[in-house]
């Protein structure tokens, strides 16, 4: 969602300096503490940093997603039926592999297996693409591989999964910085 807006925002504003870094929640936290960063996105549930500021920004539902040939591809199957499978697991640290682990414990399921452990939803997502394991990936990083037919869906009954977007900012002042209200205008239109 968000490169076409940094994009438009940059070409809008061609002499501000625009720095994107990737990372997982922990790193995003440190940055802004450690005023490597002005702002971030972080998608967490359980949020909260006293030297912080966290405005939610929208809803983000969550997908299963598979190689088209796998044996769960465009299919409906249980939280159970998901532990008997490889599962590509994020690296400590990342909302999504806390995310992941919730909903196998809040279903008192096992955890899928490990088949690997990768930094990086873009790693992650081509691993899968290539053949191996299954992930729980953001629906917007995937939309366009599964257009392509690269990745599949797997439905999982009981399990529909959103996780809110957070902009997150050290507790500074009131003064909402450029880009984030550049954000709010455009999100919506980026979604369309």
């Amino acid at each position: 969602m968000l490169p076409p807006i940094i994009a438009g925002y940059k070409l809008k504003n061609t002499d501000v300096d625009v720095y994107v870094s990737l990372g997982n929640v922990v790193s995003v936290e440190r940055r802004l503490l450690n005023y490597e960063s002005d702002l971030g996105f972080v998608v967490q549930s359980n949020i909260g940093h006293e030297d912080l500021h966290f405005e939610k920004i929208m809803d983000v539902p969550f997908w299963f997603v598979v190689h088209p040939l796998h044996p769960l591809a465009n299919k409906e199957v249980t939280i159970f039926d998901l532990s008997e499978h490889d599962f590509i697991y994020r690296e400590r640290g990342s909302s999504t592999r806390d995310l992941l682990e919730a909903i196998f414990y809040t279903h008192n399921c096992p955890l899928p297996k490990l088949g690997l452990q990768m930094q990086g939803l873009p790693e992650s997502i081509k691993v899968v693409e290539a053949g191996f394991g299954m992930l729980l990936a953001p629906a917007c990083s995937v939309n366009e591989a599964l257009a392509q037919g690269k990745l599949s869906r797997v439905f999982v009954e009981q399990a529909k999964v959103n996780q809110s977007l957070f902009i997150c900012t050290r507790k500074m002042g009131e003064i909402e910085h450029p880009f984030i209200h550049y954000l709010k205008n455009h999100l919506i239109e980026s979604l369309y």
